[in-house]
């Protein structure tokens, strides 16, 4: 086992691309997952914030006709259910809203009145103070943490007075940061600011049915028994009442459930599409390992014929995917935070509980168990192509000749799979996306532009009765009315799109009411409806004679006319509430339908009522105004504090904003899933490509074959790409299958709203989504599979099928290459383009080259079969040489070559460079350059006659990109005097093998250069390791010790330990300017120089440091130079004496108690060997044990990391400061260890050395 962990590395280390690749994907895979997962852990899993909140439950009122019914409670109805023994904790609470007046300016609070029991038994203390415990203390009050930091954040704030809606309350209590009651979700989304005691008796708060009640089960106690027991009560509660509560009940829900309902749909749904994007990543990758497990197939077959079991390979390629999982779940954590982010600008417009969204230890161990879940996914490819691997068909026959069809197989399999998954995540992302469409298209039934909304909470003390608070309200409307720029203002109990609403019967008298038939009901001002631009479809609006006078004047919607005034115009009509002989009212006109309930659910039949007729609190105001909206607010609140300068104003925003959060959960849903689906389809996409591109490797003879016998490129497009598309295809229609049924569970099951009382599912998308869906995989399909097929195009029929593809860039430069030569022959009216067959004269060469022992060897056999096809009399072959000639290496037959060459820049290779095909030379020519030559440049006569003497009749070049690597020259034919059209482009075709020969030939002769130069290297390195110092000293009165780190091979950098006698050691670091060989070469003259200038007896250590700078000066000139640090310490009396020649200022660490001094030794002079005469100083000091010496070179604080940051001093004092007190030993490991984890794999520019002192 722990052999394999160097060898999964090693593995890696050598397919650098491949690993990048697939930590990137696993970022990308593990991190969506990690992020969901985050949402998933503090939304569904983590338990309710309460002591044992696993066992809170809420108690809601039902129907057995509704069974999605929930409605609040009577306090009469909570003090029943109080009785259930189920319960060992249980109370009530209710909404109030509260404008704090004093202290501070005024505010709106959202307030929660709760009873004691139930504030008590949550069993969260505050952070100041303590709950209320009973109502005996007069009017009490606890604070969130959130309004107590804006009341000045006070610790003593316990007993003091905060003046709420006019009344004195007592502050009993602080919570602390994040507490919550009730939780956000189903109740309320908006953070409670404030909580005051709720009389369980039912004092003061009339019979209203709008309190929600906690309980804790019992131990012991469950679920069901809790259910059964609530219900027991409800069935009692019901017979008193049988008239009134004919389908009455209760629910018991558990708490978690009931506050994620909302968003539990939506968070499972993206959570199971992040494991479907994770697992396409585990199927790319595993497509990867397996295409390299088809390189290492031999090496797989080698140690299957040695006894290599199934469970060591699994085992070293579970390694090898850990190396790159581990990196991935890191990144994937990066990732998934970037993400999270997202996602929670996004969910909290769905639920407060998103200010908790955060990773803890849970999601971190989620992510190390998906490294671990994918690393041993990704194996399990690799590992069943191992496992099939024969080692006789490997062995005997070859890598592809055993692993290729099946590979091939695994590999389409895996794509086949990806691409099904990612049709999958594409279907659904657009079903998601259709549906956000459909419904931002629906009209909400007004015009949200231009139009601001804001709340105004009125202190219920204040206006005792409806009259008065009309009065007050209609002030408030006027007061913004009259802002230059508003176009109208009004007000309503409820605004638009967040659920309706207040519902009652209604009587008409031309209609027989059908039991259950409700209506929702709203309270406006008369400018309401003109101010929301509600369509009038008849009769007219509310205006200010409906002053609720009997019978009662109202505005009806279309879908009320529709179900109580069916073929009839209702204008005029009349009608009772509640009952036959209700309160009577009047249709005064109808306004068109308004998605009150939402833009995703269907209106129900509403009325709206005159606001003179019912008190409302708080009152929702809408303005419509052109005014900027910063501008716009300022004025309301202007406005509204001149009528009252204590009423605030809160809830401000744009109508346009709360139509967009009506639809925040499926923008998150379609976002997200998108983003899931491009993932999905981009791995796909580098599957199929990857796929594609190995099977054209694999199929390369087939393709040269199928090109020599007339394929042509389109030809060669179609069954590369129709390759491609065919496993679109299978992926299409094994994701279709999958995609239907995850379709139709997704329109049936899955509710995406906000909580607003409507179904908010999602309708049938039809067949677009799957349209769209197969037309983007297919187009995927093609554009994957496109370069792999265009490369093909580009092969030569003679070079695929012998199966050594060039490269695709040299293959295209060759196309061009011959489309312009072809251009070149027809402007010189050679219109002869029939083209020879020069398959036998490559093949030749070839066989050539691949019998010979050596290049050389293959040059000789190359140019004789030239010879032997061309009919030419001799060849000859100049060759590039450093000192700028060309000179003839080899020749056929063989003559002797001494001395023949002719220069770089001469006549023949002037023309050469200038002239693509090859260049005929007749006697003729030869004769008029040596005119020319002779009387022009007499130093290419003897070009010529060289020339002249191989007979040279045509010359060709051998070229690379960048150079002419040599020539061919080729003496007279054996029939006539010039070489024919037909035998020029022979040469031409073979130009090319010739040059690669060539080419090869000089880099095997640079490599065995290199390599003998790596080796003398290595020796000069081994002997200046030798050549310094031991690594530590023993002395009577000290411990050292010295690390180096070479930049190079060999570096500059010098220290030494002299043993002076005497009692007496001498220590010495020099840095020499420069690195490598040079600077290595001068670190051995000034240790060789100081050794012996240090043995002079009586030297003092200024002339020292004279002697060594003069020597240096004599030995280098002032070409190079040193820093120099030379310090003597006496054992016996503990002084050091040292100079210091232009190095740092080594560090002497001074301990006193708890406290380290840093002193700097810098007494001396400058560098040494820059200048001839140069004088210097010597410093003293008295050493204490415990005390640090720590000399250093600039290559320590100057070592940078990957990202070019300098070690620094600051940073090597604060270590030194640190470790002072360990063992000189210990102390230089750990120096030495941060010194790697700070440099990593960065290159240095400098040696890296440093010696310590410790005194005794």
């Amino acid at each position: 086992m722990r052999s394999l962990v160097p060898q999964a590395w090693q593995s890696w280390k050598s397919a650098k691309a491949v690993a990048f690749l697939v930590v990137l994907a696993l970022t990308v895979g593990i991190g969506s997952a990690t992020a969901i997962y985050t949402v998933v852990n503090t939304l569904l899993l983590k338990p309710v914030p309460y002591q044992n909140g696993e066992r809170f439950v809420s108690v809601l009122g039902a129907s057995l006709d509704d069974p999605s019914v929930r409605a609040g409670l009577s306090v009469t109805d909570a003090m029943e259910y109080q009785r259930a023994r189920s319960f060992d904790v249980f109370g009530w609470m209710r909404f109030a809203n509260f404008n704090l007046t004093a202290p501070g300016q005024p505010q709106y609070l959202n307030a929660v009145q709760v009873t004691p029991a139930l504030a008590n038994g949550v069993g969260v203390k505050p952070e100041i103070g303590q709950w209320f415990h009973d109502l005996a203390g007069g009017p009490e009050a606890v604070l969130s943490h959130g309004l107590w930091q804006p009341l000045g954040g006070d610790p003593g704030i316990v007993g003091k007075a905060i003046t709420l809606n006019g009344r004195v309350y007592t502050v009993t209590g602080v919570m602390p940061p994040g507490f919550q009651l009730p939780l956000a979700g189903f109740y309320s989304e908006a953070a409670i600011d404030i909580w005051l005691p709720l009389d369980p008796t039912g004092k003061g708060q009339g019979g209203g049915g709008y309190n929600f009640c906690y309980g804790r089960l019992r131990p012991g106690a469950t679920m069901a028994g809790a259910v059964a027991e609530v219900k027991s009560i409800a069935a009692d509660l019901a017979k008193r009442d049988p008239a009134f509560r004919r389908s009455y009940t209760a629910r018991v829900d558990s708490l978690r459930e009931l506050i994620t309902r909302d968003i539990k749909p939506i968070i499972l749904l993206l959570f199971g599409a992040s494991g479907l994007l994770l697992l396409i990543t585990c199927a790319n990758i595993g497509g990867l390992l397996v295409a390299r497990s088809v390189a290492r197939a031999r090496d797989t077959a080698v140690r299957v014929a040695l006894g290599a079991r199934l469970r060591q390979l699994a085992t070293q390629y579970f390694l090898e995917g850990m190396f790159v999982s581990l990196p991935g779940a890191l990144g994937g954590l990066v990732f998934g935070a970037a993400l999270v982010r997202v996602m929670v600008v996004l969910v909290g417009q769905t639920t407060a509980l998103s200010g908790e969204i955060a990773m803890d230890w849970r999601v971190l161990v989620f992510a190390l168990g998906t490294a671990l879940g994918s690393a041993a996914l990704t194996s399990m490819a690799p590992v069943w192509q191992a496992a099939r691997t024969l080692p006789n068909e490997v062995l005997s026959e070859g890598v592809r000749a055993s692993a290729g069809a099946r590979s091939r197989r695994l590999s389409q399999s895996l794509v086949v799979a990806e691409v099904a998954l990612a049709f999958v995540l594409l279907v659904l992302s657009a079903v998601l996306v259709s549906e956000l469409y459909r419904v931002a298209r629906v009209s909400p039934g007004f015009d949200p532009a231009h139009l601001l909304t804001f709340q105004v909470s009125i202190a219920s003390e204040e206006f005792p009765g409806t009259p008065s608070q009309v009065a007050y309200e209609t002030r408030l409307v006027q007061a913004v009315e009259a802002i230059p720029g508003v176009a109208s203002a009004g007000l309503v109990n409820q605004l638009p799109l967040k659920g309706c609403c207040y519902t009652t019967a209604i009587f008409p008298d031309a209609y027989a009411a059908k039991p259950g038939d409700t209506i929702a009901f709203l309270v406006a001002s008369p400018d309401y409806l003109r101010t929301m631009q509600i369509p009038l479809r008849r009769g007219r609006f509310l205006n200010e004679r409906d002053t609720g006078e009997k019978p009662i004047a109202v505005v009806i919607n279309q879908a009320a006319a529709m179900h109580y005034w069916p073929n009839q115009d209702p204008v005029g009509a009349f009608g009772h509430f509640n009952q036959r002989e209700g309160d009577p009212f009047q249709v005064a006109g109808v306004v068109g339908d308004v998605r009150n309930n939402g833009l995703d659910n269907p209106t129900v039949p509403e009325v709206y009522l005159p606001f003179t007729v019912a008190q409302m609190n708080p009152l929702h105001f809408v303005v419509r105004s052109s005014l900027p909206p910063s501008t716009l607010i300022t004025e309301v609140r202007h406005a509204i504090q001149n009528v009252n300068p204590g009423q605030p104003i809160h809830e401000v925003k744009a109508m346009s904003e709360i139509v967009g959060d009506s639809l925040a959960l499926k923008r998150l849903a379609s976002y997200v899933m998108t983003f899931f689906a491009l993932a999905a389809v981009l791995m796909a996409c580098i599957g199929a490509y990857g796929v594609v591109s190995y099977s054209v490797r694999q199929r390369t003879v087939e393709i040269g074959t199928r090109m020599a016998l007339g394929a042509v490129s389109r030809d060669v497009l179609y069954l590369v790409v129709g390759s491609g598309l065919k496993i679109a295809a299978y992926g299409i229609a094994i994701g279709g299958v999958a995609s239907i049924a995850a379709t139709w569970l997704l329109v049936r099951n899955f509710e995406i709203a906000i909580g607003n009382g409507g179904e908010g599912r999602i309708e049938n998308p039809g067949f677009l989504p799957f349209v769209f869906s197969a037309a983007m995989v297919a187009a995927v399909a093609v554009a994957s599979s496109f370069f792999p097929a265009w490369w093909a195009t580009l092969l030569s029929p003679m070079v695929a099928i012998r199966n050594q593809p060039e490269a695709i860039w040299q293959s295209a430069r060759n196309r061009i290459r011959s489309l312009f030569e072809g251009f070149w022959r027809v402007a010189a009216g050679d219109y002869d383009v029939t083209m020879p067959g020069d398959a036998t004269l490559v093949t030749e060469l070839i066989h050539a080259s691949r019998r010979a022992a050596s290049f050389r060897e293959a040059l000789d056999s190359a140019m004789e079969s030239l010879r032997g096809t061309t009919g030419a009399q001799s060849v000859f072959l100049l060759e590039n040489v450093a000192d700028g000639e060309y000179r003839m290496t080899a020749a056929v037959p063989g003559q002797d070559l001494a001395g023949r060459s002719i220069p770089q820049h001469g006549l023949l290779l002037n023309r050469l460079r200038s002239y693509a095909a090859p260049l005929p030379i007749s006697s003729a020519d030869l004769d008029t350059w040596r005119r020319w030559a002779g009387e022009y440049k007499p130093e290419h006569v003897a070009e010529v006659e060289t020339l002249r003497d191989t007979g040279a009749r045509l010359a060709v070049p051998l070229r690379t990109r960048d150079e002419v690597l040599g020539v061919l020259v080729l003496g007279p034919p054996d029939a006539g005097e010039e070489y024919g059209p037909t035998e020029k482009r022979l040469l031409r075709g073979c130009a090319d093998q010739f040059a690669l020969i060539l080419e090869n030939a000089r880099l095997t002769d640079r490599l065995i250069e290199q390599e003998k130069l790596r080796r003398d290297v290595a020796l000069a390195a081994e002997v200046q390791q030798r050549l310094l110092a031991s690594h530590s000293l023993e002395t009577a009165a000290a411990s050292l010790a010295a690390v180096n780190f070479p930049a190079r091979s060999v570096g500059g950098d010098y220290y030494d330990f002299l043993d002076l006698g005497d009692h007496r050691t001498g220590i010495a670091l020099a840095d020499v300017a420069g690195k490598g060989v040079a600077a290595a070469l001068i670190m051995a003259v000034v240790q060789a120089s100081l050794r012996v200038i240090a043995s002079e007896p009586d030297i003092s250590l200024p002339q020292l440091a004279a002697k060594m700078n003069h020597f240096l000066h004599r030995s280098t000139g002032s070409n190079s130079y040193a820093t120099f640090f030379y310090a003597q310490l006496d054992e016996r009396s503990r002084e050091l004496r040292y100079v210091n020649a232009g190095h740092n200022p080594p560090y002497l660490l001074r301990v006193d108690g708890a406290s380290t001094a840093v002193e700097e030794l810098s007494t001396g002079g400058t560098i040494i060997g820059m200048f001839p005469q140069v004088r210097y100083e010597e410093g003293k000091i008295l050493l204490r044990p415990g005390d640090l010496l720590a000399i250093f070179t600039d290559g320590v604080t100057e070592a940078q990391d990957p990202s070019e940051a300098e070690f620094g001093e600051e940073r090597l004092q604060q270590l030194l400061v640190q470790l002072v007190h360990l063992p000189v030993e210990e102390m230089s490991s750990q120096i030495s260890q941060e010194l790697k984890n700070w440099i990593q794999d960065a290159p240095q520019y400098d040696d890296i050395t440093f010696v310590l002192m410790k005194v005794k």
